[in-house]
C-alpha cells in the first residue's frame, strides 16, 4: 500500500474509532439494572406524566413521524436506545419500514391516532375510530398492538379516557419535560430532570441536535434511560 493509501486508511480507522466510541457512550446512559415497575390497576386508562419510582430512569418519548431521516434511522438503529414512539399513522404509513427498523433496533411503536387530530373536538364514537383504528393497524404492521396511548397535543377530556379505555389502552402517557430546537424544558419551573420524568421529542429536522440535547441533560443529572414499557404493569 502507498504512503496516501495508508494515510487514507488511518484516517479511516480513526473516523470509525471515534464514531464507536461515541457510540459506547451513548449507550452506557442506558439503565441495565432491576426494574421496579410501577404496577397499573387493570381494567382502567390513568392518564401518567411521570412515573414514581425511586431509580435514577428517565423516559423518552418521540412523537409524530412526519419527518423520516435516514441518518436519524441510522443513529438510532446503531445505538438501540429504548426508546417509545407515538406515531401517528397518517405520518409514517407511507414508509413502515422506516419505523419497522427502529421497532428492530430496540424501541416500541404506540398509538398517536390516525389523523393527529385534537380529540377533545370529537364525539366519543370518533375518538375511538382514531384510536382503535390506529391500534388495529400497528398490530398488522408491527406484530403488536399498542398498549398506550398519546393524545395529539396532549389534549384530552373524559370521552379520551372511555374511548382509550375501550380500545384497550392501558395507560395515556403525557409528559413532564420536553426538547425542542436543541433546548430543554422543564414543568414546574424546574431546572433538571428527575427519576421517572418522560420527556416529549419529534421527529423533527433537528431530531439529532434535540438528542444531544436529551443524552446531556440525562447525564448531567446522572441519570439513565429505561423503556416507558418495562416500568408498566
Amino acid at each position: 500500500m502507498d504512503a496516501p493509501a495508508l494515510d487514507r486508511a488511518h484516517r479511516i480507522g480513526a473516523i470509525k474509532k471515534a464514531a464507536v466510541s461515541v457510540i459506547r457512550k451513548d449507550t452506557a446512559l442506558i439503565w441495565r439494572g432491576p426494574v421496579q415497575p410501577v404496577i397499573l390497576v387493570a381494567g382502567t386508562t390513568p392518564v401518567i406524566f411521570k412515573l414514581s419510582i425511586a431509580e435514577p430512569v428517565v423516559f423518552l418519548s418521540i412523537d409524530d413521524g412526519w419527518t423520516k431521516n435516514p441518518q436519524v434511522q441510522q443513529w438510532l438503529v446503531e445505538r438501540r436506545l429504548p426508546l417509545t414512539l407515538f406515531v401517528t399513522n397518517d405520518a409514517i404509513k407511507n414508509n413502515y419500514d422506516y419505523f419497522r427498523s427502529l421497532q428492530s433496533a430496540n424501541m416500541t411503536i404506540q398509538d398517536h391516532t390516525l389523523r393527529h387530530v385534537n380529540l377533545t373536538r370529537l364525539p366519543l364514537n370518533r375518538q375511538k375510530t382514531e384510536i382503535c383504528a390506529t391500534a388495529d393497524i400497528y398490530q398488522r404492521q408491527f406484530g403488536r398492538r399498542p398498549t398506550l396511548l398519546r393524545p395529539p397535543y396532549g389534549d384530552y377530556n373524559d370521552k379520551t379516557i372511555q374511548a382509550a379505555n375501550q380500545c384497550a389502552m392501558r395507560a395515556i402517557v403525557l409528559w413532564t419535560a420536553s426538547v425542542d430546537k436543541g433546548v430543554m424544558n422543564f414543568q414546574d419551573d424546574r431546572t433538571g430532570l428527575e427519576p421517572g420524568d418522560i420527556v416529549l421529542m419529534h421527529f423533527r429536522s433537528e431530531f439529532l441536535q434535540d438528542m444531544q440535547a436529551f443524552l446531556g441533560q440525562v447525564q448531567h443529572d446522572h441519570l439513565q434511560i429505561g423503556r416507558l414499557e418495562d416500568w408498566l404493569q
